[in-house]
């Protein structure tokens, strides 16, 4: 759910990555990583800016809105397994797949289909609802200037 919910705030055609875009400070869409660690999720988000107070500032507001339409929510996994039914069809996809379910879970997972057929709305919006995004940290890369 958190997935959907990141893809619905910070996606490449989310209002978040057109409006900073259109920003002169960010030079770069913002992407964002997401892993999960023991029992935290990790969130990283990356971008190409002038100023980096305004970008932190802009990330916060945004996630912690915590809300998705259902409408986007659909969408989302309506595309989800569109690309999963699409990947099949490649044999490296599917090979890809085995390996990166096995080295995170320790198997295969054989109902992902059914697992993204069976997502919910109201769990979503639980999840989300639920969900505390108050510990952070920055890193700063800056470019040599030599």
């Amino acid at each position: 759910y958190l997935g959907i919910y990141l893809d619905t705030k910070f996606g490449v055609i989310s209002k978040f990555n057109k409006n900073t875009f259109k920003d002169k400070n960010v030079l770069a869409p913002v992407s964002y990583y997401m892993d999960k660690m023991g029992d935290y999720i990790i969130l990283a988000f990356d971008s190409e800016v002038i100023e980096t107070n305004n970008i932190f500032e802009l990330i916060d507001k945004t996630i912690n809105e915590k809300d998705i339409t259902e409408e986007d929510f659909n969408l989302i996994v309506k595309n989800l397994i569109k690309n999963l039914v699409l990947m099949t069809e490649n044999i490296a996809s599917v090979s890809n797949l085995i390996v990166n379910q096995t080295e995170r879970y320790g198997k295969v997972i054989y109902d992902v289909y059914d697992r993204y057929k069976n997502l919910n709305y109201e769990e979503c919006i639980q999840f989300i609802k639920n969900t505390d995004f108050s510990n952070k940290t920055s890193a700063i890369v800056q470019a040599n200037k030599e």
